[in-house]
């Protein structure tokens, strides 16, 4: 894949893509690594966690394109003391809306709001809201009906 990026042109230019590069939007990304014989295991690291490779509808094109872009960074942001500082200010700031000790056990979401369903002392409580942030590993959330939430190829990892 290194060399076919480095031979990609600015993804930007109105002429692009050129040459080679247009027969990229008719494959995935799965079907051009197993074409240049790459294991279904390293397929399979290199699409999750957004996907598995046989539902990854998006062509290895795209990727490409995101690939040349990210090389082209020359900032990253990064939290300073670890990413775990986002939800301790987060609960700083919010701690009289906290409710610990309450699990969340469903997620709803419509076009006009978001709602989630927590337990407290044995009682389901409901918090309607504009917007839901939430900061969780996906296992946390493995026995939440919420399925429609999140893309059906991000049930697998949410599971492990």
């Amino acid at each position: 894949m290194g060399a076919t990026l480095q031979a990609m042109s600015d993804p930007s230019a109105p002429d692009w893509p050129t040459g080679p590069l247009k027969a990229y939007d008719s494959v995935t990304m799965a079907e051009f690594l197993r074409e240049q014989g790459a294991s279904r295991g390293a397929i399979e690291q290199l699409e999750f966690p957004f996907t598995t490779a046989e539902d990854d509808p998006t062509s290895f094109l795209w990727n490409l394109r995101e690939f040349w872009y990210e090389s082209q960074e020359t900032t990253r942001y990064k939290i300073s003391g670890g990413n775990d500082l986002l939800p301790k200010a987060f609960a700083a700031k919010l701690r009289d809306k906290i409710r610990y000790g309450s699990p969340v056990v469903r997620i709803e979401q419509d076009a006009a709001k978001v709602r989630a369903v927590a337990v407290q002392s044995g009682t389901h409580h409901t918090f309607d809201a504009d917007r839901l942030i939430s900061q969780f590993p996906f296992p946390c959330c493995a026995g939440w009906k919420c399925s429609h939430l999140f893309p059906k190829q991000n049930e697998k990892p949410s599971r492990n």
